[in-house]
C-alpha cells in the first residue's frame, strides 16, 4: 500500500476509535499490543512504550519507539482518563479491531480488502524502502530472527545502489587506455 493509499484508507475509517488504532499501527505494533496498551507502559517524554512479554507475539518484552504521529495521537488520548490508551468513545476497552469498519474503508478507498496485520507489513515495507537496515527493523518490530524480516528486503533494492561499485571487474576507461599503451610497448 502506498502512503497515498494509506491516507485515503484512514480518511475513510468512520469509527473514531478504529481510526485512532489504525493511525497508531504506524508504529508497527500488533493489534493486541495496541489494544492492550495502558498508560503505565507509555513514556511520552522519552517517546517510548513497552510491550510486555505477556503481550508480545514472541513472548519477549521490548521497548517500542514511538514516532511523532504516535506521540501526537497519545497526547490527544491522554485526557480521556482511561486505563487503556485506546478505548471506545464511551471509555470502554476495545478487545479486537473492527474488521467490518476496515473492510468498508478499503472498499471506499478503492483498495483490496485487507487485514489489520497488513498495516504492520506496510509499516515494515516502508521502512525497507526508506533504507532502514534490516537489523534495526528487526528490533523495531520485535521479530525474533532476521529471517523473519528478510521477506521485506526484496521490496526495494534502492538502498543497495550505494554498494554496487565497491568491486568492479573491468577497469575504468582511462585506466584501460593506459594499460593498452603499456601492452603495445611490451608486444613491440
Amino acid at each position: 500500500m502506498t502512503k497515498t493509499d494509506a491516507r485515503i484508507l484512514l480518511s475513510n475509517i468512520q469509527l473514531e476509535w478504529m481510526h485512532q488504532v489504525c493511525r497508531f499501527a504506524h508504529t508497527g505494533a500488533h493489534a493486541n499490543e495496541i489494544l492492550s496498551l495502558t498508560w503505565d507502559k507509555v513514556d511520552i517524554d522519552r517517546k517510548l512504550a513497552w510491550v510486555t512479554n505477556d503481550l508480545a507475539k514472541n513472548g519477549r518484552s521490548r521497548p517500542m519507539p514511538l514516532n511523532s504521529e504516535a506521540i501526537a495521537l497519545l497526547q490527544e488520548r491522554e485526557s480521556a482518563g482511561t486505563e487503556h490508551c485506546f478505548t471506545r468513545e464511551s471509555g470502554v476497552r476495545v478487545t479486537q479491531v473492527d474488521k467490518r469498519t476496515l473492510d468498508r474503508a478499503a472498499i471506499l478507498s478503492g483498495i483490496k480488502p485487507l487485514k489489520f496485520h497488513d498495516l504492520r507489513h506496510t509499516w515494515a515495507s516502508w521502512h525497507v524502502q526508506s533504507g532502514t537496515p534490516l537489523m534495526v527493523l528487526k528490533e523495531l518490530g520485535g521479530w525474533e530472527t532476521i529471517e523473519m524480516v528478510q521477506k521485506y528486503a526484496h521490496l526495494d533494492a534502492g538502498h543497495l545502489a550505494n554498494y554496487v561499485d565497491a568491486t568492479e571487474f573491468t577497469p575504468h576507461q582511462g585506466l584501460r587506455q593506459k594499460n593498452s599503451r603499456l601492452t603495445e610497448r611490451l608486444i613491440y
